[in-house]
């Protein structure tokens, strides 16, 4: 057995806050995934950005801080509206595929206020400027929908269709809306007969990102890599600028100035422009350097241009410098999997494992109690994988160690506070991995079972076949495996005995099984997987009990597919826990399935330890749930410096001097 590299042991001073009723706590970290909208609220001063984590954030353009962070989906939101009154904002998520969803949510509170399922991705999305109505388009010869801001009743306001509509503009009074469409056409309606006001006024047809002056006297749009400013009057293009490559641009509506991110040159910029007296285009100053891996969209907010990365942070810079600024970026840690000891939890890094002890993460050991102090102590180990691992607690407060990704053919375990490279090897990342017995089950991406004795480092069992997805223990040893079902096999379970390698298939109707549980008290087996229902592809929890568990209940079926979803089954209760549905955490007991508290987070991987329930969110931050009243307790947050903060559900929070700097204490 090799030696691992050395530990490093570190203390950290702690700063332990109370929260007074008139704050609360939010953490400062910006997107995970690539931003898709941005939306201002220049009375405020605030920034709204949504995108493919399915997070809205809410900036304070003035100090950079982050106001409010909403979970709304797991699907990516696609467009957001900003109330001009009131603390509505509108979104737009989607699979796109076939699931669109159109909701209003008061940001300040988390609440929604109403939702629509809808056929497509609006071509834009707009509240009137009184806050009176919610406006968007479809492709459609009736292609304007008006709703009630408030309730998101429909509103007949234009009867007739008159084809697809790009995008229109209310006046202050809400009296005369202005509606461009694709075809060229420019028309003006009185809000309050619904009927046009003039004859329609022909134009360049096809222009998009359209966007208008708050004055209603032009309006600019994109065609074929040329910005056009029109004229709404009468329709006129009063300027025109062709670049080599135009991707997206932003209009101050205040100052009429726009700046357009551009290839000149073959090469990434930003030139900016101010509208003069609604007829032209003025050059501000010259083209200056952009960073060549942005993305749309822009946001133009006095002279500042806020713009992001496809890892989802914002980067800001003057339309009259080239340097750039860093707004926001996702500061927490890449966590990929925890572990257990006695009072401590081990958080696996990319390049680091953290480990807390402290008393609160032992439900059992003491009266929890918000109001208490607690005394953490920190440890930090280096990662021998650099990368993403998986860790499994063993017997003896002793870890085992192994790749979830990559190509390495080692494993370690952790012993005596140092890790040991282990002789024994496998051939591909590890898929799954549990306890069986005192030994190790591990089941390799490639198909490979194995069963690992890592005290003795020795390999003691070894099966494989292809497309397996899970494995767990049963009560008489014998293995559970998950796979997808073929024409040779036709279900998607096997018991393997390890000792004979009997293999017995187990009667099952699912396409494909990705998650096992096991409970040895009621001697019920849980599973996770895609059923094919009238034609459609559900992610069902089952239960399966009787003889061979042929004895088979759908307990919980969500429409689409969940594949990172995760079960966990508490030994005490025998209480079945699950994720599915990438929105709350449900319990399942005898009486049927109750919902853990919210969280602003998407709970995945779940674990169970000392009468607690922990869940590895999307974000990577950690919740913790007390299992008997299923009550938020804390989150977790590991950070990229390797500091942490731990917040109560009573608004206090626990935190290394390192971490401080992203929790903000906003006064309400």
């Amino acid at each position: 057995m090799k030696r691992g590299p050395i530990l490093l042991l570190l203390l950290f001073f702690l700063s332990i806050s109370t929260v007074w009723s008139e704050e609360r706590v939010l953490i400062s970290t910006g997107h995970t995934q690539s931003i898709n909208d941005f939306a201002l609220n220049e009375s405020r001063s605030t920034l709204f950005s949504a995108g493919d984590d399915g997070t809205l954030r809410v900036w304070d353009t003035d100090t950079t801080q982050l106001l409010y962070n909403l979970q709304i989906s797991h699907l990516p939101i696609v467009k957001i509206a900003v109330h001009p009154k009131s603390s509505y904002v509108a979104l737009v998520e989607t699979d796109k595929i076939n699931t669109y969803h159109l909701s209003v949510w008061n940001y300040a509170t988390g609440k929604k206020v109403f939702s629509h399922k809808i056929q497509e991705t609006p071509l834009f999305l707009r509240f009137s400027p009184k806050g009176s109505y919610l406006i968007y388009s479809r492709t459609d010869w009736k292609s304007l929908t008006f709703l009630d801001a408030d309730t998101g009743s429909l509103v007949s306001v234009i009867e007739d269709g008159f084809g697809i509509v790009s995008d229109v503009f209310l006046s202050q009074s809400e009296r005369t809306l202005l509606t461009y469409n694709s075809s060229g056409t420019i028309r003006y309606w009185n809000m309050e007969e619904g009927t046009q006001k003039t004859s329609p006024i022909s134009t360049i047809g096809d222009l998009t990102h359209v966007q208008f002056s708050n004055n209603g006297m032009y309006m600019l749009g994109m065609k074929e890599n040329t910005l056009y400013l029109v004229n709404l009057v009468n329709g006129r293009i009063e300027a025109r600028e062709s670049f080599q490559r135009l991707y997206d641009y932003s209009l101050n509506r205040t100052s009429n100035l726009v700046t357009l991110y551009i290839t000149e040159n073959s090469r990434p910029r930003f030139i900016s422009f101010r509208v003069e007296e609604n007829s032209f285009l003025f050059p501000v100053q010259k083209s200056n350097m952009a960073p060549d891996d942005i993305t749309p969209p822009l946001q133009l907010v006095d002279s500042t241009l806020y713009f992001c990365k496809d890892d989802g942070s914002i980067l800001s810079q003057s339309v009259y410098s080239s340097k750039e600024t860093l707004f926001s970026k996702s500061v927490l840690e890449n966590v990929t999997d925890i572990g257990f000891s006695d009072t401590s939890i081990f958080i696996t890094g990319q390049d680091s494992i953290v480990a807390l002890t402290s008393d609160v993460f032992n439900l059992k050991s003491q009266q929890y109690n918000l109001g208490s102090e607690y005394s953490f102590l920190t440890d930090r180990y280096d990662n021998p994988f650099k990368g993403d691992s998986g860790i499994t607690a063993l017997t003896g407060n002793r870890f085992f160690l192994y790749p979830k990704s990559g190509s390495p053919n080692k494993l370690f375990l952790f012993n005596n506070n140092r890790f040991e490279n282990l002789d024994t090897e496998i051939t591909s990342s590890i898929q799954a991995a549990e306890t069986y017995k005192d030994d190790v089950l591990l089941l390799e991406q490639s198909g490979t079972l194995r069963i690992v004795d890592p005290i003795a480092d020795k390999e003691l069992f070894n099966y494989s076949s292809f497309g397996l997805q899970s494995a767990t223990e049963s009560h008489n040893g014998n293995i559970i495996v998950a796979r997808n079902k073929n024409e040779l096999i036709n279900t998607t379970l096997l018991s393997v005995n390890p000792l004979t390698s009997e293999t017995v298939p187990i009667p099952d109707r699912n396409l494909l099984t990705f998650g096992l549980g096991y409970d040895r008290t009621t001697r019920s087996l849980y599973t996770l997987g895609f059923e094919r229902r009238k034609g459609s592809i559900r992610t069902v929890l089952k239960e399966h009990q009787g003889r061979n568990y042929g004895r088979v209940s759908t307990l919980l079926s969500y429409p689409g597919e969940d594949n990172n979803a995760t079960l966990a089954i508490d030994k005490a209760t025998s209480r079945v826990f699950t994720s599915l549905g990438y929105g709350d955490v449900h319990m399942f007991t005898w009486d049927g399935f109750t919902t853990l508290e919210k969280v602003e987070h998407i709970p995945r991987n779940l674990y169970i330890h000392a009468g607690m329930l922990y869940s590895l969110n999307s974000d990577s931050s950690i919740s913790v749930w007390d299992i008997q009243h299923g009550k938020l307790l804390m989150t977790i947050y590991l950070f990229e410096n390797l500091s942490w903060a731990i917040t109560f559900s009573d608004g206090s929070y626990y935190a290394t001097e390192g971490a401080e700097q992203w929790i903000n204490r906003i006064q309400e």
